[in-house]
This record gives C-alpha cells, sequence and structure tokens, in this order.
C-alpha cells in the first residue's frame, strides 16, 4: 500500500481527511503536515521527512500539496530526488477520495488517477445542466 502525506498551509489537509471520512471513506497509511505562518522552510522539511516515515512501507509515497509555487509545494518538491516519491499540487477532495480508493494500486496508477479524478470533478454546473 502507498503512503500518503497531505501538507497544506494551515489545517486544509486535517480538513479533507475528516471530510473524505465524513463521507464514508476511511483514511489508512496516511499523514498530515500543517505549515503555520511562523515556521520556517527546515521545520517544514523536517515534519514532512517524519511523517514519510511513518507511512512509509516501500510502496511508494505521494505527497499532495495545496499551492504550486508554495512555500509546501517547494520542500515538497525536494523530496522527488528520492526514489518512489511522487508530489501533486493543488489537493483537493476528489482526489483525496480517488487517492484513499486506489491506494493498494501502484504508484503511478493511484497518481494518474488522482489527477484525472481532480480534472473531472471541476466543472461549471449551469454549462453542465445545460447540456442535458
Amino acid at each position: 500500500m502507498i503512503g500518503i502525506v497531505i501538507v497544506t498551509h494551515g489545517d486544509l489537509c486535517i480538513k479533507l481527511v475528516e471530510t473524505a471520512e465524513l463521507l464514508g471513506i476511511k483514511s489508512k497509511n496516511i499523514e498530515t503536515v500543517t505549515f503555520s505562518r511562523h515556521e520556517g522552510l527546515d521545520d517544514l522539511h523536517a515534519k514532512i521527512t517524519r511523517a514519510i516515515e511513518k507511512v512509509d512501507k516501500g510502496e511508494g509515497i505521494l505527497l499532495l500539496t495545496d499551492l504550486l509555487h508554495g512555500s509546501c509545494s517547494k520542500v515538497a518538491g525536494e523530496f522527488l530526488e528520492q526514489k518512489g516519491i511522487e508530489v501533486i499540487c493543488g489537493v483537493n477532495l476528489p482526489m483525496i477520495i480517488s487517492i484513499i480508493t486506489h491506494q493498494g494500486e501502484e504508484l503511478h496508477y493511484v497518481l494518474q488517477k488522482a489527477k484525472d479524478s481532480s480534472i473531472k470533478n471541476i466543472v461549471d454546473l449551469k454549462e453542465m445542466l445545460k447540456g442535458r
């Protein structure tokens, strides 16, 4: 089973996992890492390192961050040099649900499913309803 680490500014990561669980999606082998304005990048790096160590079962790690080019993504990007670690920026609830649902699959498959589910769930509802 792949490991999941969600890294966000504030407690967004915690709320995403809580919301998925509220919807009946039970999280497993997942860690959340919060980043506050009072912490430095070295602190964030250390927190991500500890989270990776907790979820690493040897089948790959998926790091999810909230904002492309933000501090969380920049620091998470430093882990790309390690084998078996992938990073996706722009974490959202459909992505979390997809990842947890497919967590037992191969890392690159889960990575693709996560991106697909996110894109698929970004819709203009008015346009979609017109198409009926």
